[in-house]
Formats: structure tokens, C-alpha cells, sequence
């Protein structure tokens, strides 16, 4: 939400810096524990697609959609996973991902 805040304020160095400070995290840590961990990652997607970097972009949204689809598989119960898969952080990945056939 930070890294949002500084690049609508147009301080989009801080912004992409704290950016890859959360991404570095992830990448040693993983989402687990990480109360909207798909909001984070739309956060950092939506940086760097503002800062020009669409590859990593493309591989944020990869990773937010491989997360959501690994715990939809442990749902086992179909309106519960139903349910998980229509929350609108989910659903605006989905029509972020659009962006990058």
C-alpha cells in the first residue's frame, strides 16, 4: 500500500524500492503468514507497470495467480473455493492478467 501511496505522489523511486524490498521478502519467505497476500502483489504489480518494468509485472501476476490457484486446490469444499475465487482482490488480478496475454 506504501509503494501505491509513494508512486501516486510521484516518488515512484521510493516507490519501486520498497517494491523490491517486498518482493525479496516474498522470494526468501513466501506468502504464507501475509494477511492479503494478493493485494500486495496487485500493489507491486500496479509499481511496476507504472515504472515501465512489465516483465516484472507479468511475473507478479503469475505468482498472485499460482498462489490463488494452490489454495483453491486445498479447498475441498466446492461453495467455499467457489467463494475464494470470486473475492474481489482475485477477481481484479483476473482482469489485471488481461493486460499481459
Amino acid at each position: 500500500g506504501q509503494a501505491v501511496a509513494f508512486d501516486h505522489l510521484g516518488r515512484s523511486s521510493e516507490a519501486l524500492e520498497l517494491v523490491r524490498d517486498v518482493l525479496a521478502f516474498v522470494a526468501t519467505e513466501g506468502l504464507g503468514g501475509i494477511v492479503e497476500p494478493v493485494l500486495l502483489l496487485l500493489h507491486c504489480e500496479a509499481v511496476l507497470t507504472g515504472s515501465g518494468d512489465t516483465a516484472a509485472a507479468r511475473r507478479v501476476l503469475h505468482q498472485a495467480a499460482t498462489w490463488i490457484e494452490t489454495i483453491a486446490a486445498r479447498i475441498s469444499e466446492d461453495q467455499v473455493r467457489a467463494v475464494f475465487l470470486t473475492k474481489p482482490d482475485h477477481q481484479r488480478l483476473a482482469q489485471r492478467r488481461k493486460l499481459y496475454p
